[in-house]
C-alpha cells in the first residue's frame, strides 16, 4: 500500500509537470480507487484517460502493473509490467525508478498518449485545429520532419498566434519550425530572416510563461547556433530542471555533444531511451555521432538507421 500511494503521488505529479495535459488531482482520484476503470469511474473524475496500476508479492518479487485506458472508446493502449526487488531500504528507489518509467512513457511529447491525442487530428487541416491541438501534431512532426507539414504548421501557428498572442507553448512550437527553416532549409522565406524571427518567438514564449520547458529549449538551440556556450549552458539548466522526464530535457544531450561535452550528452539521451520505449527516435542521431567520432562505424550505422529521419540532413 505504501509502495501504491507513493508511486500514485508522484505519477500525478509528474504527470503535472507537462503542460498539454490536464490532470486530475490525487484527492479527486481517490473516488475512483478500487473501480474498473470505465465510463462510470472516469465520469467520479472527469478524465478521458486514466493510468491504472496494481501490485502483488511473491517473495521478495514485487511485480507491477500499469496500463493507460482511453475510457471514451474503452480501448488500452498500454501495458507493463514491472518485476522489482523489493525490501524496506530500496522502497524509495523502487517508486522513483518505477514513476520514471510510467511518466516518460505516458506523458512525454513522444510518448503512447500525446501519439494517440495527435492521431485522432493527423487528418485534419492544420488550419482548422486549435493551438493546443497544433501543439500535439507539431510533436507528430518532429516524429517524421517532412518539409510539407512544416509548411502548413508554420502557416496555422502564425495565423492562430495573431489570434490568441499569449500562448506561449505555440510561440515556442514556431521557433522550432523557424529553426528547422534554417537549419534543414524547410520553405525558406527570401524576405525574412528565420534565425531572428526564431529568436523572437523562442523570447516571445519564456516572457510569457518563464517555465515553458520548450520555450527554454529553443534558446538553447538559438545560444548553440550563435556559438553561445555559455548560454547555452544555463538554458540547457534551465530546460533539464523545468521536467528531467521529458524528450526536451533529453534533446539538451544534442546540444551537449555538439558542444564537446559527451558525457553529459550520453547521460541524458541513454536515460531518455531507456525510461521511454516510445522516446523521439531522433536522439539517436547523437548517439550515431558519438560512435562516429569514436570509429565506431558499424555501430553509428546501427543508430542512424534507428533514427529514421530521411529528411534530417
Amino acid at each position: 500500500d505504501a509502495l501504491a500511494d507513493g508511486v500514485t503521488d508522484d505519477t500525478t505529479a509528474g504527470l503535472a509537470r507537462f503542460p498539454y495535459l490536464r490532470v486530475v488531482s490525487r484527492p479527486d482520484v481517490e473516488v475512483a480507487k478500487g473501480r474498473a476503470a470505465d465510463a462510470r469511474a472516469a465520469a467520479l473524475v472527469g478524465a478521458r484517460y486514466l493510468v491504472e496500476g496494481g501490485g502483488r508479492t511473491a517473495g521478495s518479487v514485487t511485480r507491477v502493473n500499469v496500463k493507460l485506458i482511453d475510457v471514451e472508446t474503452g480501448s488500452h493502449l498500454w501495458a507493463e509490467s514491472y518485476d522489482r526487488q523489493l525490501t524496506s531500504a530500496n522502497v524509495f528507489d523502487v517508486q522513483d525508478d518505477l514513476t520514471s518509467r510510467v511518466v516518460a512513457t505516458v506523458a512525454d511529447s513522444a510518448g503512447v498518449l500525446v501519439r494517440s491525442m495527435a492521431a485522432s487530428i493527423r487528418e485534419r487541416a492544420a488550419d482548422d485545429l486549435s493551438l493546443d491541438e497544433l501543439v500535439l501534431r507539431y510533436f507528430a512532426y518532429l516524429e517524421t520532419i517532412r518539409r510539407d507539414e512544416h509548411a502548413s504548421l508554420r502557416a496555422a501557428f502564425e495565423q492562430g498566434l495573431d489570434a490568441q498572442p499569449s500562448h506561449a507553448l505555440a510561440w515556442a512550437c514556431l521557433a522550432g519550425l523557424y529553426e528547422h527553416e534554417h537549419s534543414l532549409e524547410f520553405n525558406i522565406r527570401l524576405d525574412s530572416d528565420a534565425q531572428s524571427r526564431a529568436r523572437t518567438a523562442a523570447r516571445r514564449s519564456v516572457e510569457l510563461d518563464p517555465t515553458c520547458q520548450e520555450g527554454w529549449r529553443q534558446i538553447a538551440v538559438r545560444c548553440h547556433f550563435e556559438r553561445d556556450l555559455s548560454g547555452l549552458r544555463v538554458a540547457a539548466e534551465q530546460t533539464i530542471q523545468l521536467n528531467p522526464l521529458s524528450t526536451t530535457a533529453a534533446y539538451m544531450g544534442l546540444l551537449y555533444g555538439y558542444a564537446g561535452d559527451w558525457e553529459q550528452s550520453m547521460s541524458l539521451v541513454q536515460r531518455a531511451i531507456e525510461l521511454n520505449p516510445h522516446h523521439l527516435k531522433g536522439l539517436h542521431l547523437i548517439v550515431c555521432l558519438n560512435h562516429y567520432r569514436r570509429g565506431e562505424y558499424e555501430d553509428a550505422l546501427t543508430h542512424t538507421k534507428r533514427a529514421n529521419l530521411p529528411n534530417h540532413v
